[in-house]
């Protein structure tokens, strides 16, 4: 391995639960859409805010307390695999917090949908895209391409409302223009539908719910399914296995359809 390799991307709903110290084998990389919380890693005490991201070094422990204070955060998570030319830029940008903005939302939503894509092309495009923002930030440099204001209302709705639905009226509504031309400039800046998209925030937040310990009826509910049974053949499709198994077994959302 000789560069930055994306091996997976998620998004995690928000949550009042404290989460105990842990480590990977890989770096990992936080962005944070919303919310506020410290967060612990190895020694350091990081206050975080909306519009912030921040890397740790494989086999670093870290946590976060929500006792200490703030909320647990809205953020995307992205696991890096580095080779030895890359590994500086990391390092270079692993000692503290670097605040990027909401430009970069439409980005780590691509990065979600595509780090499982079997097109190894776009995937390759979604890595390189990730390390342009990591050279500009080591490169103290704030000038981060926005995204399509549109996109950017859109995915806004999506993630405040993931736990009672939308629909294409009210995602067009919020980004000021027609459901087609929000499906046109979504898939240009995704790489999916909307409403696929916003399953896939659906799914994965459900993967967190029953990881918790939280029961299939409940997370149906909890999620805005009056269906068990419809919330359940949706789960099989986005993680190839059924949400009663997601207890136990890493969560990887499939690229299949999941409506």
């Amino acid at each position: 391995m000789t560069a930055v390799q994306l091996l997976q991307a998620s998004f995690r709903p928000r949550t009042r639960a404290s989460v105990p110290d842990h480590r990977h084998a890989n770096w990992e990389l936080h962005y944070v859409a919303d919310g506020r919380c410290g967060f612990r890693v190895g020694r350091r005490r990081l206050r975080l805010a909306a519009g912030d991201i921040f890397l740790i070094p494989p086999r670093t422990v870290h946590g976060v307390d929500i006792s200490a204070g703030g909320e647990w955060l809205l953020q995307y998570i992205v696991h890096l695999g580095v080779g030895r030319s890359d590994a500086p830029l990391l390092r270079r940008l692993g000692g503290g917090v670097h605040h990027v903005g909401s430009a970069v939302q439409g980005l780590f939503a691509t990065l979600a949908e595509r780090s499982t894509a079997g097109d190894p092309w776009r995937r390759q495009a979604a890595w390189h895209r990730l390390l342009a923002l990591l050279h500009d930030c080591a490169g103290g440099l704030a000038d981060h391409p926005h995204e399509h204001p549109a996109v950017a209302a859109a995915l806004d709705l999506m993630r405040r409302n993931l736990r009672r639905g939308v629909g294409p009226a009210e995602l067009a509504a919020a980004a000021s223009c027609t459901p087609a031309h929000l499906s046109r400039l979504f898939r240009r800046a995704i790489g999916v539908p909307p409403l696929r998209h916003f399953r896939h925030l659906q799914m994965e937040a459900a993967a967190a719910e029953l990881a918790a310990g939280a029961g299939v009826t409940a997370t149906a509910a909890a999620l805005g399914f009056a269906d068990p049974f419809h919330f359940s053949r949706c789960f099989r499709r986005w993680a190839g296995r059924p949400p009663s198994r997601a207890r136990t077994i890493p969560v990887v959302g499939r690229r299949g359809p999941v409506g």
